[in-house]
């Protein structure tokens, strides 16, 4: 949806912000899981490399 609009890079850091606060929101949720909780941080920068390399 961001990726088709012109004003894609004005609202990036907005996206990466939302995506951020999306991956402290599930880490919260694997409170009982910490091994998948570290996973998941040490991994966010590859998940948001593979969001914005998805072809719309």
């Amino acid at each position: 949806m961001y990726r088709k609009q012109s004003l894609l890079p004005e609202r990036m850091p907005q996206v990466r912000s939302s995506f951020e606060g999306l991956i402290l929101k599930i880490m919260a949720l694997l409170e009982g899981d910490p091994a998948l909780s570290r996973d998941l941080y040490t991994n966010r920068e590859l998940l948001w490399k593979n969001l914005l390399e998805v072809k719309a």
